[in-house]
């Protein structure tokens, strides 16, 4: 049912049209770190349920750490995209775009970002979920992370590179099933 949503609106959203509906859901990035202490994995892996699952159609690598996830998330990505692996990476945060957050592997080796109506429309559709399932306490993250997931299982990944937030042991991309994670340094 989703991804037939998915499909059928393909090309009709960008993020200026969705930053209404982005806006009215929290966003721990832009708030000090004691606020985090309301951070709940389960919250986004409600999302991912009400979108399907899509973290269990990817195998999925995890990066955590302190320092240096962002780095070793390209790297891996890198490698498997270069070993011929269709691979998405998940990222935060982002510098100018939201599609900055999501890179999918390229035929050389390379990431690029994905299109900006592929997670547009996978950001509509998880907000849809959150909404149509009245899901409580849905943030920017969870919905963005869910929707990523979406995306990139959608775009016919074999395997998500995901990097951490900031949540720690609460993060949403605890939703994770990962059979390999990587831990960098920890301060």
């Amino acid at each position: 049912k989703a991804q037939k949503k998915m499909a059928s609106s393909q090309g009709r959203k960008t993020f200026a049209e969705l930053a209404s509906r982005l806006g009215r859901l929290r966003n721990f990035e832009k708030s000090g770190r004691a606020a985090m202490k309301a951070v709940d994995a389960s919250t986004c892996g409600r999302i991912c349920g009400a979108l399907g699952w899509p973290q269990r159609r990817l195998r999925t690598v995890h990066v955590a750490g302190s320092k240096g996830k962002g780095t070793v998330a390209a790297l891996v990505g890198a490698a498997l995209s270069g070993a011929g692996v269709k691979v998405g990476v998940l990222s935060s945060p982002h510098l100018e775009r939201v599609t900055e957050r999501v890179r999918l592997g390229q035929e050389d080796g390379s990431l690029a970002e994905i299109g900006e109506a592929d997670l547009a429309n996978a950001v509509d559709l998880a907000i849809d979920e959150v909404e149509r399932h009245e899901i409580d306490g849905a943030t920017w993250f969870d919905t963005l992370i869910a929707a990523s997931l979406y995306a990139v299982a959608s775009q016919g990944c074999d395997v998500a590179v995901v990097e951490c937030g900031l949540g720690g042991r609460r993060d949403s991309t605890h939703v994770l099933e990962s059979p390999a994670c990587v831990l960098t340094s920890v301060e």
